[in-house]
């Protein structure tokens, strides 16, 4: 008998793990892209393998890029921070 295959999936962008180190002035994780030869890696997984999502802000710097708009910034932007305090599980399970 062969495995049964997932009823859902879900396409996933990795991105690099966190560090244990929060960033001072705002305490927040900084990841990036997971890129190999230049190329973010992606996959696609079971739904029941995911545990949780986050919140990615994007790292604006000192002002936010104008072509970035809200329907493509997650695409444009390379670097971003976790947002821990967007939801309680997020801040408990990252803490």
């Amino acid at each position: 008998m062969g495995c049964k295959p997932a009823e859902y999936l879900a396409y996933v962008e990795w991105f690099t793990p966190y560090k244990l180190s929060l960033k001072p002035n705002h305490f927040l994780y900084k990841i990036s892209k997971h890129c190999v030869q230049g190329e973010q890696q992606a996959s696609i997984v079971p739904v029941e393998l995911i545990c949780q999502s986050v919140h990615l802000l994007p790292k604006f710097g000192p002002v936010a890029l104008e072509e970035w708009k809200s329907s493509d910034v997650l695409d444009l932007c390379d670097t971003y921070y976790v947002n821990t305090f967007f939801e309680h599980l997020t801040y408990v399970s990252l803490y």
